[in-house]
Formats: structure tokens, sequence, C-alpha cells
């Protein structure tokens, strides 16, 4: 089976990933949704209609021949870690970690940041569900911390989140994330005037990564706010869908 490509629905993370490592995140359209979620939404908890949801599911999963129904999260916004052996049922957790091939971690975004890792052999994967308060709250030691892996055997692919100039925040989102992390973190907040601030989700996450250990770090560089023809965000429509993230180990495709 071939690695899945770049598609109208489908955006491939651009790192040097092991070619049995297939990473990436969806787009909005094409798909079943009708507005506000058109076209291509893969959240049930928005708001959307089922039917509708469930056909762009399975719709993707055909498209990427998935090996199995992705593991979806109940996400919390918050630093709770699941391992995932088998399919199962939603759990509650912002990040989802396996060393077993043909299982699927999945995490649903529409602004925050959504990172996908691996080791260098493609060995263990894992999907990290990034908000400011997931980040505050280390989520990504958190997810790291499961990996047999030394974290400078690991790569993180960075996905599409809103930027740093379409995301202003208050002052206490800015010393939350001091406070529960470092003052070194303040170079991730640029000041806006009246205590606001705008917040580079990538540079706060970046930071995070490098102190853990993990070197190889691959940035998308794309804004959900900024490009809404391919990315839903819940920034700039409130009422919207979500795209979906997915990390999986291709036992077909190792060696």
């Amino acid at each position: 089976m071939s690695r899945p490509g770049n598609s109208d629905y489908w955006l491939r993370a651009a790192w040097p990933a092991p070619n049995h490592i297939h990473a990436g995140i969806s787009t909005r359209a094409p798909g079943y949704s009708q507005q506000p979620y058109a076209e291509f939404n893969l959240a049930l908890h928005v708001g959307d209609d089922t039917r509708s949801v469930q056909k762009n599911r399975d719709q993707l999963q055909s498209f990427l021949r998935l090996p199995t129904e992705p593991h979806w999260l109940n996400q919390t916004h918050g630093n709770q870690v699941v391992e995932i052996h088998t399919a199962s049922s939603p759990r509650d957790a912002d990040a989802a970690y396996t060393h077993k091939s043909g299982v699927v971690c999945a995490l649903l975004t529409a602004d925050c940041v959504p990172i996908l890792v691996c080791n260098r052999d493609g060995t263990e994967v894992a999907a990290i569900h990034a908000g400011w308060r997931g980040l505050a709250a280390n989520i990504i030691a958190e997810t790291l911390t499961r990996f047999k892996s030394s974290a400078d055997d690991l790569m993180a692919w960075i996905g599409p989140h809103i930027s740093a100039t379409s995301y202003t925040v208050r002052e206490d989102v800015r010393n939350a994330c001091i406070n529960s992390l470092s003052e070194s973190v303040t170079v991730a907040f640029h000041p806006n005037g009246d205590n606001t601030w705008q917040a580079d989700l990538s540079k706060l996450a970046s930071m995070l990564l490098s102190s853990a250990g993990v070197t190889d770090i691959y940035d998308s560089n794309l804004c959900t706010y900024e490009n809404k023809r391919h990315f839903y965000s819940y920034r700039r429509e409130k009422k919207t869908g979500r795209m979906a993230s997915l990390i999986w180990i291709d036992h077909e495709l190792m060696s």
C-alpha cells in the first residue's frame, strides 16, 4: 500500500517519517455536511447532522484505506493521554499513543494545534491536541513520557492551526502559561495593547517540544483562521466543523 498523498480533503504531513508511517490532516471540502459545517466536518459534538458526519468519516476511511476506524477522543483541553492497543469507544483525553500497527490515533481541531509524533524507526506514534490550556498543562511532555524511544529519536509535525496574527488573548491566558511553564514562554506572546496579546501557539509548542528533547520539528506554517477554503476555524465562525489529524503505523509496509 502506498502512502496517501495530498488531495482535496487530505493534507499529508510534510516530514521525513518512515514510509510505513501515515500522517496528515483532513480539510473542509468536499463532503456531506451542510452550512455552517460545510462540507467535510468529522466531529459529532458540534451540532452537525450525525448521518452527514458518519458519511464523511466513511469517506475518509475509504480514501485513506484505513486499517481500522480511527480512535476518536473526547477532548477536554487537559493533559490526559491514552495508550491505544485496539479500537475502542472514545475516552476523555487530549492525546493518544500507540506502538501497535493498524491502530489509528485521531484528534479533532479547528484552531488548536494538532501535533503528530513518531520515532525514527516508525514503531511508536502519537497524536496530541494542544490548545493553550493543554500546552499550559504540558500535554506535550505528558505524551512523550509514553514513548520507549528517547526524545532525541523523535520527530514532530505541527499541523494547521490559528496563527499569532489572528489569535488575540487576554492577560490571564498569558499569565496562566507563564505560571504553569516558565518565564521563557513570554517570547510566544506579542503585546497588542489594552492588556491583550497575540499568542504564537506554534512557537509555544515548538519550545515545549525542544525543552523535552525533541529536535526534529516540522511546522506546516498554515493558519486555519486565514484559510477559510481549506480549514475550519472556531475563532472565525464559532459554529463550525472540525478537521481530523490522523497517524498510524502500516504493518504492510514495515520491513
